[in-house]
């Protein structure tokens, strides 16, 4: 099991999120993965301006790990690719 954030009853792998708590608490939980011919890629477009009643992430080892702020929404969802290094990248923003 890897790392993920539950967002509602939605599980995303993530390999590493983090906060801004200084004004207006946002969280960024970020997926990184090296893509090889067979990669398979989540559908996460419907997580765009969800409305959360419940969120969490979890480590490898079955821990919740706490947060700092109280998030209500996913206000923003990015993905980027870089080809030279054949990374792919999403990007969750909660708020």
């Amino acid at each position: 099991m890897a790392l993920y954030i539950q967002l509602n009853e939605t599980k995303v792998n993530i390999t590493n999120f983090y906060e801004n708590i200084a004004g207006i608490f946002t969280l960024n939980a970020t997926n990184t993965f090296a893509v090889e011919d067979n990669t398979t890629f989540q559908d996460l477009s419907d997580l765009n301006g969800l409305e959360l009643t419940s969120y969490s992430i979890v480590n490898s080892d079955g821990v919740r790990i706490p947060t700092q702020g109280l998030y209500t929404h996913v206000s923003g969802l990015t993905i980027t690719y870089d080809d030279k290094s054949r990374l792919y990248t999403v990007n969750i923003i909660l708020n």
